[in-house]
């Protein structure tokens, strides 16, 4: 009998994780003996994986505090334990101070059949984190997972090349992608702009997404527009930018809920990414989940998700007069129609059915 595959996820379960077994399940991979592992209880998963071989491992119902916080980690680590003594195939999504702990079980059981795997997201650690600290600690396990794992699987090329120098970790690289996401039930049907114009920034406000250069930029466009922002962390001269500018902005300066996310997706003309740097984006995808336009600068880690003229543009990066003359391309009637209806057939490229085979092929490659 095959060992067990063990996927563990230690944080808040995100819509990717449920859409990553989604994909296993759709492509009947959920009868290759399979536990996802998660701290706490989530309904979805359960549905996702009842009927099938795999099973849902999950620690308390739900967090509670600082108590169930504790109780959660101290039932992951006796599963670790479990996993390890039995000799399962472990697959890490994302790194977590229990990491700390495999690491350590790995050293101390060197003839153990363990199979590890571990999914790289960023190059270089979290270092959007404000906390230096934090992003020193998560950099390390992040480093630690890479290079102790078996396979390292990767979403992005883009990230994935950037390890090219390093041949002990393109050895045991394979990219297997990223699906898309979604929020909820909502569709946009727009075949054609607003009037105004409705853009869409998305998500937490910091320094690199260069929300200052996309309201820079918005005083020289000449179509009726209208600018949501929805994210967490305005700073002061950004609010005396959006001050200084005459058209009509809709301001949700919080932690956006996925009802109300769902509904910004299905009303927007187009999301605006006015990014300084990038290496994977998670407003990206979900705007290609909702068959959403994009504009975003021609950065290595947007192209490979946005083909110009094909489910968005392009403008070159840093520049204003580019940026402006975009909006003003992308939301005139013959040009929008004509991404938007190739935004359709362009969503297929990101089905989760795809990623799981490539998770699945890459598992076989090294137990087989």
């Amino acid at each position: 009998m095959k060992k067990m595959i063990s996927v563990l996820y230690c944080g808040k379960v995100s819509s990717n994780v449920v859409n990553f077994a989604m994909g296993l399940r759709d492509k009947n991979h959920l009868d290759e003996n399979i536990e996802i592992f998660t701290l706490y209880k989530y309904e979805e998963l359960i549905n996702i994986l009842s009927g099938t071989k795999s099973k849902y491992i999950y620690c308390v119902d739900g967090y509670n505090g600082l108590f169930s916080e504790i109780l959660a980690n101290l039932k992951a680590l006796w599963y670790l334990l479990k996993s390890h003594h039995a000799g399962h195939s472990i697959f890490q999504i994302m790194p977590h101070p229990l990491d700390l702990f495999h690491a350590l079980l790995c050293k101390l059981m060197p003839k153990s059949e363990i199979k590890y795997f571990y999914l790289r997201h960023n190059p270089v650690g979290f270092t959007h984190v404000k906390s230096a600290v934090r992003n020193l600690f998560i950099s390390y396990i992040d480093d630690l997972n890479t290079f102790r794992a078996n396979k390292v699987f990767f979403y992005s090329k883009n990230v994935m090349s950037t390890f090219v120098k390093d041949s002990l970790i393109v050895k045991k690289s394979i990219y297997i992608g990223t699906g898309y996401y979604k929020f909820g039930k909502g569709e946009n049907f727009h075949l054609k702009c607003s009037r105004p114009a409705i853009l869409l920034f998305f998500g937490r406000i910091l320094p690199y997404k260069g929300l200052d250069d996309l309201l820079n930029a918005l005083k020289m466009v000449r179509n009726k527009v209208k600018l949501i922002i929805a994210g967490k962390g305005l700073t002061e001269n950004q609010r005396r930018l959006i001050s200084a500018l005459s058209l009509p902005i809709e301001v949700y300066d919080e932690w956006v809920s996925d009802e109300t996310s769902d509904l910004l997706y299905s009303l927007a003309d187009v999301l605006i990414l006015p990014y300084r740097s990038i290496s994977q984006s998670g407003p990206l995808l979900t705007a290609i989940g909702y068959k959403l336009p994009v504009i975003a600068p021609d950065l290595s880690g947007v192209k490979e998700f946005i083909v110009n003229d094909v489910n968005g543009l392009l403008y070159s990066s840093g520049d204003f007069i580019d940026l402006a003359g975009k909006i003003d391309e992308i939301t005139s009637d013959d040009r929008y129609a004509k991404i938007k209806l190739a935004t359709n057939v362009f969503r297929d490229n990101f089905e989760w059915g795809l990623v799981a085979s490539r998770f699945i092929e890459g598992i076989k490659d090294v137990r087989d």
